[in-house]
């Protein structure tokens, strides 16, 4: 794995836009997502069939959410789950919550109507950061730091599930 971390840092941290590269199971998607978190400054959207705690559970994602809310005093995040997610049980919104920043993590639910109009879940930060799986039922993903062009397009697709979203306690 640390070989990994090192191919995903020198991605993150290297020419942009990076190469797209793919990633497939969960223990690699919470290393693009701690990358994700760390590369962003403004807000993060992330649209997901649920906070699974394989990925967002892991220390090092919670600690880079966290770290990407205190270096930023107005950034966001906001979760759109096609689940019912406790917060208290979740240990990465239990963990945010904590440490204060319930107020700048925003999740809401996906209609079941409206999850049949898509197939896709993603984050992505800043409009040029991001991780998206094509298929909602496969971990496998493509993930690219610094490009805009996708980066904003994904945006849109967060902007259109929010509209049906339900707002959550």
């Amino acid at each position: 794995m640390p070989e990994y971390r090192e191919y995903v840092a020198s991605k993150a941290d290297g020419q942009m836009p990076s190469d797209i590269f793919l990633n497939r199971n969960a223990a690699h998607a919470a290393i693009v997502v701690e990358f994700i978190f760390r590369k962003a400054e403004r807000h993060v959207r992330l649209v997901t069939n649920r906070l699974s705690a394989d990925v967002y559970g892991t220390p090092e994602v919670i600690s880079a959410a966290d770290g990407f809310l205190r270096r930023h005093p107005d950034a966001t995040l906001e979760i759109l789950a096609e689940t019912n997610i406790d917060r208290a049980a979740s240990p990465f919104l239990a963990a945010l919550d904590g440490a204060g920043f319930a107020a700048r993590v925003f999740l809401r639910f996906i209609p079941t109507t409206t999850t049949r109009a898509y197939k896709f879940n993603f984050a992505v930060a800043d409009g040029q950061h991001y991780r998206f799986e094509e298929s909602r039922t496969s971990r496998e993903a493509i993930v690219q730091f610094g490009a805009p062009d996708f980066g904003v397009r994904l945006e849109g697709a967060f902007a259109d599930l929010s509209i049906a979203a339900a707002d959550s306690i």
